[in-house]
Order: C-alpha cells, then sequence, then structure tokens
C-alpha cells in the first residue's frame, strides 16, 4: 500500500498497484489532515464518496460555521433545504466521480414544472455542493454536468417571472383591516423595506422612538445597517404592538418587539411562518385575485406574492425618485466597489429623503382615493 507518516499517524493512500490514485487521494487530503481537520474514511482509501455523503459533510461544514457565529438561522436553514434537494435529485449511494450529464439530466427533467427562476436556483445549489467537493479535495474537478444542466436563459426567466407588486390603495386597506401585530409588520416592511427575518427578529433597543430611526444587524447577511428612517405611523404601530404582545417566557425574551404566542422568539422558519399568515390574512379579508380579476390587476394580492413583496415594492418606489447608493443602503445590500469600500458615514438626511419617498407614494395615493370619494358624495348630496 501507498502509505506516509502525518503529524505522527500512518495514512494509507491506495494500493501499490494504483499509484496515480494514491497520490491524487494524498494531495486532495493533505491540507486537512496537516491542519487536524477529519478526513472521510472513503477518501483515506482512495474509494470517493458517495452522494448522501457529500450531503452530510457539506450540511456539517455549514453547521459548524453556525456554532462559530458566522451563519445566522435563516441561512443554515436555507444550506438545510440544499441538502435535501441535493439527495432528492441525484442518486444518493452513487459515487460523486462517476456521476455525469445522464444524472444531470434526470435532475432537469424532474424540475421541468418548476418556473425558470427556480430551476436556475436549483441548478446552482447543486454545483455549490460540488464546489465545496473540489475545495475539500473530495473530488479534483467538477462533474460533466452537460448542455441539459445549463441555465435557462435570462430572457425567459424574466418573461415568466411572476411581478412582484402592490398598489396603494391595497396596501392602506391591509394596514387598516391588520390586527395590531400585524399591522406593526406590514409598516415596518413597507417603510423600511426589511425581509420577514428582519421584522420578526427586530430587537426593541436598537429602536429609537424619540429620533424615529431604527440601527440593527441585518438577519440573513449580518450586515450592520447604517440606519433607517422610522415613519410616525411606523413608530405608533410598533409602540402598540409592545404593548399588546405575548407575555415573555423568560427575561431574556424581552428584548424583541415581536413574540410568538409562547412568549418566545421567532426561529429560523420565521420566514414561511410569517409568509403563512399573510396568506390566511389577506384570504380571510377577500384580498387575494381571483378568477374574476385580470393578472395585472395589482389592486388585489396576485399569485406569487406574499409578505416579501412589500420588500419589492420598496425598492421599486424608492428607485423612482432617489439616488441608487441610498436605496441599497436602506435594503441592506453589499456595496463591494472601490467606493463602497471608502464610504463609512452616510448623511442620515439623505437617508430619510429616500424612505420618506416611499411614504408620500403611499400615502399621497390615499388621500386622493378620499378626496375623489369626498367628491362622489358632494354630488351625490347635489343631486
Amino acid at each position: 500500500k501507498w502509505e506516509k507518516k502525518i503529524n505522527g499517524e500512518i495514512y494509507y493512500f491506495g494500493p501499490w498497484s494504483e499509484p496515480d490514485a494514491a497520490i491524487e487521494n494524498y494531495y486532495r487530503s493533505k491540507q486537512d489532515i496537516e491542519a487536524g481537520r477529519p478526513v472521510p474514511v472513503e477518501v483515506k482509501q482512495g474509494k470517493g464518496i458517495s452522494v448522501k455523503r457529500l450531503a452530510e459533510l457539506f450540511y456539517q461544514s455549514k453547521v459548524d460555521r453556525h456554532e462559530q457565529g458566522a451563519l445566522s438561522n435563516d441561512s443554515l436553514d436555507d444550506y438545510a433545504k440544499q441538502k435535501r434537494l441535493f439527495l432528492k435529485s441525484l442518486p444518493p449511494g452513487k459515487n460523486i466521480r462517476t456521476l455525469g450529464p445522464d444524472d444531470f439530466e434526470k435532475c432537469t427533467k424532474q424540475w421541468s414544472t418548476l418556473a425558470p427562476k427556480t430551476q436556475n436556483n436549483y441548478r446552482a445549489d447543486i454545483r455549490r455542493v460540488f464546489r465545496y467537493a473540489v475545495k475539500q479535495g473530495y473530488i479534483t474537478e467538477l462533474p460533466v454536468f452537460g448542455d441539459s444542466f445549463d441555465a435557462v436563459p435570462a430572457h425567459r426567466v424574466r418573461s415568466e417571472q411572476v411581478e412582484k407588486f402592490f398598489e396603494p390603495e391595497l396596501i392602506l386597506k391591509m394596514i387598516e383591516l391588520a390586527n395590531p401585530y400585524m399591522r406593526a409588520k406590514i409598516l415596518l416592511a413597507i417603510s423600511t423595506g426589511m425581509n420577514n427575518s428582519d421584522v420578526c427578529n427586530l430587537p426593541i433597543r436598537r429602536v429609537d422612538f424619540e429620533r424615529e430611526w431604527i440601527h440593527f444587524r441585518r438577519v440573513k447577511t449580518g450586515k450592520r445597517a447604517n440606519g433607517i428612517p422610522l415613519w410616525p405611523e411606523t413608530a405608533l404601530a410598533v409602540k402598540e404592538a409592545i404593548s399588546l404582545r405575548p407575555k415573555a417566557s423568560c427575561p431574556e425574551n424581552e428584548k424583541y418587539v415581536f413574540l410568538t404566542n409562547n412568549g418566545t422568539p421567532y426561529n429560523a422558519k420565521v420566514s414561511e411562518w410569517l409568509s403563512r399568515k399573510f396568506l390566511r390574512f389577506t384570504k380571510r379579508h377577500n384580498l387575494r385575485a381571483t378568477a374574476m380579476h385580470d393578472e395585472e390587476d395589482f389592486s388585489v394580492v396576485q399569485p406569487g406574492n406574499g409578505f416579501g413583496t412589500f420588500r419589492h415594492v420598496f425598492r421599486t418606489v424608492a428607485n423612482y425618485g432617489s439616488e441608487s447608493q441610498y436605496v441599497d443602503l436602506l435594503m441592506g445590500h453589499e456595496d463591494d466597489s472601490m467606493g463602497g469600500n471608502y464610504t463609512h458615514h452616510v448623511l442620515q438626511d439623505k437617508l430619510r429623503a429616500t424612505s420618506y419617498s416611499v411614504r408620500e407614494w403611499l400615502y399621497d395615493a390615499g388621500q386622493e382615493e378620499q378626496d375623489a370619494e369626498d367628491r362622489r358624495a358632494f354630488a351625490v348630496h347635489l343631486d
């Protein structure tokens, strides 16, 4: 056998009759062994690893990063979904070295009924696991995916993508019909561009009610927000939500604006939970589109739209009258450009003006509708 002593321990890299495979196995495992990281037995023996084993190793690496504080709960949950997708799409017992175009073509056939954007996301998730395998030395190069695994063209993705938008009248109607807890969540989302996790995991101490300002780290990215203006209507709604929230299950949980019915913070599946809650709310108040509505009628909630659509609306409206870099800062997007590296302070007036452009769009539309109703009522009175 081909063997070598590393860090005082003998490692075997393959049989004497396969020197090339042994050398490949040695270079693939050397860094992990020297760093004290565990090396899969299959790799030690030069046999390669199965699809199932790779999925387990990939996910465990993310669990380790999560325990070190380098990954959020939401991100870890996303990686758990990627693991399940990987195992569902490829034969779990097959050696990853023997995977070829036929295996990946079967994946694309499984996804044929899904939206093009979802198919591309799945392709990216599968490739991500294999890039991890190359970095770890489990394989020396990516598999041959074949033509069928190419991404769906961008023009087709755009043509079949659901437009995510709510008209201002619909948003105002939601705010009017919602209970105090849901109302606060809606106002936070439409006034700040926060996503589901940011809204539900907002700490009270990060909300400055006196200055009407929010400072916190984005839940998904861990990026510190430069500061987000708080509309007066949002501040009042958040105060009311805090006063009506369930009793905290322990003193540690007192720090959150929102709590579950059990008095605990929202967990990693908060995005799915809030989406379902919002879906039930819109159905209960007959705000969802039916067969009677046109697919471009945004006075109702169209299929494919949910709580996350408020973030899309914020971005869409803010883009019209504001400079893009301030919209990016409010959205929590990373700026990896050279200019972004030199940007350390932002004038709060610029951020407030960007946020308030969305407020004007929302409430001016509501005032126009009220004025129209008043004119109609006056006309009826004259008759």
